[in-house]
């Protein structure tokens, strides 16, 4: 049981029964039977509410709250919290790595080492990206989008790459021997990329609604 929880432990338990007593006198009135009846309900509600926050403080005895978490295709680091302030440096009070096969604990300087080489790394491959698609020469666009726009395009373009890759993928019998040099390819997998939103116009169009109805 975790500190908080043993210290809060007999104030609960003296709360359960000023307030049962309070219970039976303010609604019990005279009658002695609904008074007891009253009782008992009333323990029992806040016995079951004493029994879900011991029970919630014990399963949460050993878990410190994460300050961050990065996470791989399998493997995650998480940051481990509370904040420890000393000197006016700031410091984790440690970190945890799960990787296959490995599970490890580390101390506050391991864990902030390897945090600061997974910001460095992170603001890198941003910032590569921002250069590479030209995104300083587009306008600010507010961070809230209209999904009732965007949304519908983002399915469009799901829908004409799945088809895309439907198409390179298709039976030996079924498809060219030879590659479509016009389909834009991913240069480590070779896997067609998504279509831009220019291609969206002749990769996918939604059907249109029809007016004929038939009886």
């Amino acid at each position: 049981m975790s500190v908080f929880c043993r210290a809060l432990l007999p104030t609960l338990v003296l709360a359960t029964i000023l307030f049962t007593t309070w219970v039976a006198a303010v609604y019990g009135g005279d009658d002695s039977r609904r008074a007891s009846r009253l009782r008992v309900k009333a323990l029992i509600a806040t016995s079951t509410l004493v029994l879900i926050l011991l029970l919630r403080g014990a399963y949460e005895k050993d878990e410190r709250p994460p300050m961050a978490i990065y996470r791989g295709d399998i493997s995650t680091f998480r940051v481990d919290g509370p904040r420890q302030w000393l000197g006016g440096w700031a410091f984790p009070i440690g970190g945890l790595i799960l990787s296959p096969g490995v599970t490890a604990h580390l101390d506050p300087f391991e864990a902030q080492e390897l945090r600061e080489r997974m910001e460095t790394v992170i603001e890198e491959i941003i910032r590569k990206w921002v250069a590479d698609h030209n995104l300083q020469a587009l306008p600010p666009v507010p961070q809230q989008i209209d999904r009732t726009t965007a949304d519908p395009i983002a399915k469009a373009k799901i829908a004409a790459w799945i088809a895309q890759q439907q198409a390179a993928t298709a039976a030996p019998n079924d498809r060219p021997d030879k590659i479509d040099e016009s389909v834009e390819r991913s240069s480590t997998t070779g896997a067609p990329l998504a279509p831009s939103q220019e291609d969206l116009g002749t990769l996918y169009v939604p059907p249109e609604p029809s007016n004929n109805t038939t009886l």
